[in-house]
């Protein structure tokens, strides 16, 4: 049995068979976003078997926690699929105790429920973090969003995000809407999201993980620090902070 659960997760004949038992349950049980999260929670069993409860020794002093596709050379690269090293970011992080200088995570922390499941990931950057290590987020800012809303019914947030026409296709379907319907995509992406963040509620939540000098800055900022790291390019809608291991 061990060993079906291994290859079921572990192997692509394996892993795509599970994705189409699970897109098939959508048409006749489960709606598209119950497969979605079951499809996260299965990504998530297949990271921790992939480390096995192993610790792990990183091959570099900085982590870029949450990587997707963009995995840039003197980081580790790390998250719950498609990605160098594989780590459920709901369990314990599998590095020892001060093991970074540096952590970058983009687009991660309003995926995760603010008590329940951010509050621990950020314990356990802390703990994996050197003291005086730099952690930078980023993530949707709920400033923004409010005051897009005032500003212009979100036309200028619409418009960056057609501009990036690598990220619009998806999405496209939003043109035949009003603009303010982009807020509540920024709030909710299809159920992924579950919160936007301003500046106090992200120093709230790095304050009660062991974090302090909680200063915000522009997304630029973390490739001005980091030369060797992507930009995003997306500041307008976004919240970008860096804080202290302290």
């Amino acid at each position: 049995m061990r060993r079906f659960f291994q290859w079921l997760f572990m192997t692509w004949p394996g892993r795509g068979l599970l994705a189409l038992a699970l897109t098939l349950t959508q048409y006749r049980v489960f709606a598209s976003r119950t497969v979605r999260m079951m499809r996260f929670d299965l990504f998530r069993l297949r990271a921790r078997a992939a480390t096995g409860g192993r610790v792990l020794i990183p091959a570099h002093s900085k982590l870029h926690l949450g990587c997707g596709s963009k995995n840039p050379a003197g980081w580790v690269n790390a998250d719950v699929v498609d990605a160098p090293v594989l780590v459920d970011l709901l369990a314990p992080l599998p590095w020892p105790d001060a093991s970074f200088q540096a952590v970058v995570s983009e687009h991660v922390v309003e995926h995760l429920e603010l008590r329940s499941e951010l509050l621990s990931l950020l314990r356990e950057i802390r703990r994996v973090c050197r003291e005086g290590a730099e952690v930078w987020l980023s993530c949707p800012s709920l400033a923004a969003a409010c005051r897009a809303y005032d500003e212009d019914r979100a036309a200028a947030l619409l418009a960056q995000r057609k501009a990036k026409s690598d990220r619009w296709s998806s999405i496209s379907w939003i043109d035949e809407m009003p603009t303010q319907q982009w807020i509540n995509e920024m709030f909710h992406q299809a159920g992924d999201h579950r919160n936007l963040f301003d500046f106090d509620l992200l120093a709230w939540a790095l304050g009660k993980a062991g974090f302090g000098q909680v200063v915000e800055h522009p997304e630029s900022a973390i490739g001005e620090r980091f030369e060797d790291f992507p930009a995003r390019r997306d500041q307008l809608g976004c919240i970008t902070v860096c804080a202290i291991a302290v």
